[in-house]
């Protein structure tokens, strides 16, 4: 006799469980759908990213100066050439659609305010970066700061509003930090 009854209160037991393991993973599916609604695909800096895939600049390294503070590897040259890049990339890319796509992501607060104010009262200028030439002037001891000069930058511009194109070749003076992990520029001065 106790096993059917304990065979009986068994079920409602059971019953009640799985409406509550019904119940969380409704739960959780609802918490995932919410954090992958933010990462929509029309995300301004998302695509500003999306469009980098076709901006490949060849850059070269010059010898660096002899004394340029702290030393520097490898890895840490090629995360920083491919944060100028993907800057330079993105630069042109809100130029070409007088709007910014991700400036903020590439460029420190004070850069990005600046180069915001110029892109948005602009026509807008299709540039290409075809080349950099950079020589590194100086890296702190903590490599949370580099400074280098792009001596040969290389690029195409056209202003189709104005029918206007170019190429043009300038030096840049450049200042990068390190800042959540991720490269940035800080100054970037033409010669």
């Amino acid at each position: 006799m106790t096993d059917t009854s304990s065979s009986r209160t068994r079920w409602p037991y059971a019953i009640i469980l799985l409406l509550i393991l019904c119940l969380s993973v409704a739960a959780l599916s609802k918490v995932l759908s919410y954090f992958k609604s933010g990462a929509d695909a029309n995300n301004i800096y998302e695509l500003g990213h999306q469009l980098l895939s076709t901006h490949q600049p060849k850059i070269d390294w010059l010898n660096d100066d002899t004394n340029i503070g702290g030393e520097i590897n490898q890895y840490i040259r090629e995360e920083i050439t491919q944060a100028y890049s993907d800057a330079w990339g993105i630069l042109n890319k809100s130029m070409a659609e007088a709007k910014d796509l991700g400036l903020k992501e590439n460029f420190t607060e004070l850069k990005t305010k600046r180069l915001g104010r110029n892109i948005s009262s602009t026509t807008p200028i299709i540039r290409d970066d075809l080349s950099h030439k950079l020589q590194l002037h100086f890296i702190s001891l903590d490599r949370q700061v580099a400074s280098f000069s792009d001596v040969e930058a290389t690029s195409t511009i056209k202003i189709p509003a104005h029918n206007i194109s170019y190429a043009d070749t300038s030096a840049y003076a450049v200042v990068m930090t390190l800042s959540d992990g991720k490269w940035q520029i800080n100054k970037l001065q033409r010669k």
